[in-house]
């Protein structure tokens, strides 16, 4: 009221409404700093996170342009990278993870979601080389195991990937993601005993996690134990009945069961969801 273009008045009345939980409140109070404050840029940018939990990601680059135009800060850029991300933008988000990172190199997180739009740009060298990054500054990150994990496995290198997953379960060891993508992993590198051990861990921790019984159906497939195939591959649709997958998985196993009918009823299921391998099932000998 004495200096209505006081900025960080407004920014602590909101951080005030913000410990009162009166989030509508703050987010007024952050745009009355932004029409009538000397120094808005704080006010874009709490106004631009709000946004990004919002789902608003365009308000929130629009937001954010503007306050690294007033004060170039490094959580600017990374939170416009979060939200360029977000919208796909991936090369504007390096471009913002970047600046961030010249202006304050010891973020790690900065480097892992850098990492991650890299990665969405087939750049897997790059991405690799940020998430170790991101780990050497902050070890207790398991998404950043994690995803060096996907990069590792993306260029087949199972062996490393098995590795890396077991480092971001070692930080996370209650994730049953981790334990699907492990299982995955040693799926790969044909160790079906050691998968199945892992997605059994990952459904043990989240008993409706339809992706680890289908995978677990995937490895009782290579391991031909037809009847326990299926009886995965049906807990998976149970939970989830889009899962084209898993019908394409059951298809398979009733089909080394000797029940083409049955096998041809699951591959048309999957082939109705826009399934290409299905497609290729129907087109085959059992179901003409």
């Amino acid at each position: 009221k004495i200096d209505p273009k006081f900025a960080k008045a407004y920014i602590n009345k909101a951080s005030a409404h913000i410990k009162l939980e009166q989030k509508e409140k703050a987010v007024a109070t952050y745009k009355d700093a932004i029409e009538k404050a000397e120094d808005p840029h704080v006010a874009h940018y709490f106004l631009a996170k709000d946004h990004i939990e919002k789902g608003k990601y365009e308000d929130a680059v629009s937001h954010l342009n503007t306050a690294t135009e007033i004060e170039a800060r490094a959580n600017y850029y990374y939170y416009l990278g979060v939200a360029q991300f977000q919208s796909q933008k991936y090369l504007e988000a390096i471009q913002s993870f970047s600046q961030s990172i010249k202006l304050d190199d010891k973020n790690a997180f900065a480097y892992h979601d850098r990492g991650s739009a890299k990665r969405q740009m087939d750049n897997l060298d790059g991405a690799m080389e940020d998430y170790k990054k991101a780990i050497y500054l902050d070890n207790s990150l398991g998404m950043a195991y994690n995803n060096l994990a996907s990069v590792y496995r993306m260029k087949e290198n199972f062996t490393m990937a098995v590795a890396e997953y077991s480092n971001a379960i070692d930080k996370e060891p209650e994730n049953p993601v981790l334990y699907n993508n492990r299982g995955r992993a040693h799926f790969d590198k044909g160790d079906y005993e050691k998968a199945i051990a892992d997605f059994d861990k990952a459904v043990k921790l989240d008993p409706k996690y339809s992706f680890a019984y289908n995978n677990k159906a995937g490895a009782l497939i290579k391991m031909e134990k037809w009847d326990e195939a299926i009886k995965e591959a049906t807990k998976a649709i149970e939970i989830n009945p889009n899962s084209a997958n898993a019908y394409v998985n059951r298809g398979i196993a009733k089909e080394m069961n000797r029940d083409l009918q049955g096998a041809c009823e699951d591959w048309t299921e999957a082939f109705t969801m826009g399934s290409t391998s299905a497609e290729s099932y129907l087109n085959s000998a059992v179901c003409n």
